[in-house]
């Protein structure tokens, strides 16, 4: 059995072409996970985000209020850079995003949070993605955080949350997905 010059060229090149890097600035192909669920989208991977607040407005007051089990707040997933939320749940759409400081502010979000602006992309039948330009920025997030934290906190205390808040097509509340992000150290 004789090797055809061409299949091993092709074997040669398909090789190459999967050790090479990519040049700074090059759309890297993006591997989205093949289960159900809510995403945060990292360069390291996808981290799923299993802990979640049921959102409710608070009656007479411009204020929402988010309920997470007490326990569930230590599990919330630690990330060092985030560029975008997956999502492939059934009868959910992207409401908004916000960044806030401390774990009372992920209760009572909107004391102190600030919105951020998102692009909806489809990525199939019941997935999409939320992509956010302020996140390729790499500074965007500690920048932010900072105003948002008490003056004179230091860096190594905030505690940073992403939250994507999603609305029920069917009728169920509102629902908060955290990420903490770790501030680098200055």
């Amino acid at each position: 059995m004789s090797v055809r010059p061409i299949a091993v060229l092709a074997l040669v090149l398909g090789l190459a072409s999967l050790s090479a890097a990519a040049p700074p600035g090059a759309k890297v192909k993006v591997k989205y996970p093949s289960k159900m669920g809510i995403y945060a989208m990292t360069s390291q991977g996808a981290v799923e985000l299993t802990v979640s607040g049921e959102a409710t407005e608070v009656a007479g007051a411009l204020r929402l209020q988010c309920y997470y089990s007490p326990a569930d707040l230590d599990k919330i997933p630690k990330v060092e850079s985030m560029r975008s939320f997956y999502v492939s749940a059934m009868g959910w759409a992207a409401r908004r995003i916000y960044l806030t400081v401390g774990r009372t502010g992920l209760v009572n979000s909107v004391e102190h949070y600030q919105l951020l602006p998102g692009v909806i992309v489809p990525r199939g039948v019941v997935a999409f993605e939320v992509e956010l330009s302020d996140l390729r920025d790499p500074d965007f997030i500690a920048r932010t955080a900072r105003k948002l934290a008490p003056a004179g906190m230091p860096d190594s205390q905030i505690e940073a949350y992403l939250v994507l808040e999603l609305m029920s097509r069917t009728g169920l509340s509102p629902r908060n997905y955290p990420v903490q992000i770790v501030l680098p150290s200055q």
